[in-house]
């Protein structure tokens, strides 16, 4: 049977290896200065927006390009199981959130000790430790368990597990490229991909993320909605929120940073008006898709 596929937008980004002795300082300049990039598009405004569904042969399938981050998520199931550990009243949603190995991570972060180094001493450059890879698969893996956890909070509110007693849903979600806004990400393409299986919900879950940071002319704080992982590293606060736009209920709020409760509310009120956008998209998605055969795919939501 044929299916659909899904070509991938060039996200090739050169990344710094190693750096000749006599390039260092120029380097170290040219590396705080584009980090110091200015955004070029206007504060409310999301990156370029890419939904497919149903690319490989799982249960259902999603694929989310946010820019340069880009998330496929792959839903296995419902399978029954006789597992004590599995809910016999009620189904069990789990997830697994997976980068591609060497390339799906921002490795600018693994490196940042290294390249923090450039100023040191030849001599104390030998001495300085660097990131290994049993520290760099310990720190990844902490982060793709804390981002499951995430979408498994943003998701549980919008699937009625009741209807499925003994069974087993599986999200399994593969990072092709984290730039940014990676939870968002994720939660918009596993909820696609739990509409393309077919799995019965409440509505479709959409998130979106604020970032909070000084802005460099007028050095007052300023709101940045869908950020890139760049401004992500500069932000002093970061907002991310998910919500069933038609029941207008919060299903998860994660705040990392301090913000006054003044700024706190403008955020949360930003990421609503991302979400809603987010959710026409998912929409229209959704209604466009075809099934494999040309008939259009019905999405059994919940009222």
């Amino acid at each position: 049977m044929p299916r659909n596929y899904a070509s991938l937008s060039n996200c090739y980004k050169p990344l710094p290896f190693h750096l000749a002795q006599s390039q260092q300082a120029s380097t170290t300049t040219t590396t705080i200065n584009s980090k110091k990039s200015k955004r070029d598009r206007a504060s409310h405004e999301l990156r370029v927006l890419r939904l497919e569904l149903g690319i490989t042969s799982a249960t259902g399938s999603a694929l989310v390009e946010l820019g340069h981050t880009k998330v496929l998520c792959q839903v296995i199931g419902p399978t029954t199981t006789s597992t004590t550990t599995v809910n016999m009243e009620e189904g069990t949603l789990e997830c697994q959130v997976q980068y591609v190995p060497n390339v799906g991570y921002p490795i600018t972060s693994l490196v940042g000790a290294a390249a923090s180094g450039l100023a040191l001493s030849s001599e104390t450059q030998q001495h300085a430790q660097q990131p290994t890879s049993g520290r760099i698969n310990t720190q990844i893996g902490g982060v793709e368990k804390e981002l499951a956890n995430q979408v498994l909070s943003s998701l549980a509110a919008a699937v009625p597990l009741k209807a499925y007693p003994k069974n087993v849903i599986q999200l399994q979600l593969t990072i092709l490229q984290d730039d940014g806004s990676v939870m968002s990400a994720c939660t918009i393409a596993a909820s696609l991909a739990l509409v393309n299986a077919s799995i019965e919900v409440y509505d479709i879950v959409t998130s979106a993320t604020v970032a909070v940071m000084k802005d460099e002319d007028t050095t007052q704080p300023k709101l940045l909605a869908d950020p890139t992982y760049s401004e992500l590293e500069q932000a002093d606060a970061v907002v991310t929120l998910s919500l069933l736009a038609n029941w207008k209920e919060v299903t998860l709020w994660n705040q990392s940073g301090r913000l006054s409760s003044t700024l706190a509310n403008e955020a949360i009120s930003l990421c609503r008006d991302g979400c809603r956008s987010m959710h026409k998209f998912m929409r229209n998605a959704l209604l466009d898709f075809e099934e494999p055969g040309g008939q259009k795919m019905t999405t059994d939501v919940k009222e």
